[in-house]
């Protein structure tokens, strides 16, 4: 690979995402999906919400295989949760329940991926030993 070429992902493997943004409670948080890399939708996200920037900032992510189903599984989820059904934006949320979640619905090769993730990262330890004890 060259190295101004970009690295493609296959079409069925995008990133789920938890973002926060600046001037929003502590525990209101988006849940999303995104083909490419988070970065580039949080930029995406100030430059269309209107309000100037906003500072989004992702507080987890992982890579899955057909994220759009499974941002809608995490949506179903957290329903109860949901600010409004036709936003992505949920109360009372923290990264810790954000991965119950995800425990909750994902596909046991995912769950795989993200624990390697996790310790790579060095992540929090009791979010890695969470996800160790499922």
């Amino acid at each position: 690979m060259q190295t101004n070429e970009k690295k493609q992902f296959p079409k069925t493997r995008g990133q789920i995402y938890l973002a926060t943004a600046d001037g929003y409670r502590k525990d209101f948080m988006k849940i999303g999906f995104t083909m490419r890399h988070t970065d580039t939708r949080m930029t995406e996200l100030d430059k269309s919400s209107g309000q100037g920037t906003k500072g989004y900032n992702v507080l987890a992510r992982f890579y899955v295989k057909n994220p759009k189903q499974f941002e809608k599984k995490l949506h179903c989820y957290f329903d109860s949760d949901r600010q409004d059904t036709r936003r992505e934006w949920f109360n009372n949320m923290s990264i810790e329940r954000f991965y119950e979640g995800v425990l909750h619905n994902a596909h046991i090769s995912d769950i795989k991926l993200l624990l390697k993730r996790l310790i790579r990262e060095s992540y929090d330890q009791s979010i890695i030993s969470m996800i160790e004890v499922y």
